[in-house]
């Protein structure tokens, strides 16, 4: 289940993109989607002290990797692909059916659906750079 709702997110993550770059008119209309380009980056949520995710937003794709430590070392593994999906305001619907909502608060993401709500963290760079702060600390 929790697999699905990652793969959800993902596609929330490619649906947002694609509304938030899309528009008529003047640059200075308001964004339909609800949901802002602060969603571009880095983005993780640590599951436990040697587990994770990780979703790295660019203008044109969206890259999730698996986060996990071995060897006392932190390591990133690409998981998963995109998947089709609509979007309305800050809901997004897979082909399949599945909905989630996304809310971005600060340097907070809220990711709500199928009874649960994930929350990632902002990390401003890269993953790989997001993997060598993890190793110094």
């Amino acid at each position: 289940m929790k697999k699905n709702l990652f793969n959800l997110i993902a596609i929330l993550m490619i649906a947002v993109m694609s509304v938030s770059f899309v528009s008529c008119g003047s640059d200075d209309d308001k964004e339909e989607s609800g949901i802002s380009e602060s969603i571009l980056g880095t983005w993780y949520m640590l599951e436990s002290d040697s587990y994770g995710w990780v979703i790295h937003v660019t203008m044109s794709s969206i890259k999730e990797y698996e986060l996990y430590k071995s060897s006392g070392k932190w390591k990133l593994e690409s998981a998963g692909s995109a998947y089709g999906y609509t979007i309305n305001g800050n809901k997004l619907t897979s082909l399949d059916g599945g909905t989630v909502s996304v809310s971005i608060s600060g340097n907070s993401m809220t990711v709500r659906g199928e009874g649960q709500a994930l929350r990632y963290t902002k990390y401003n760079g890269t993953p790989d750079q997001f993997i060598d702060y993890m190793n110094k600390k």
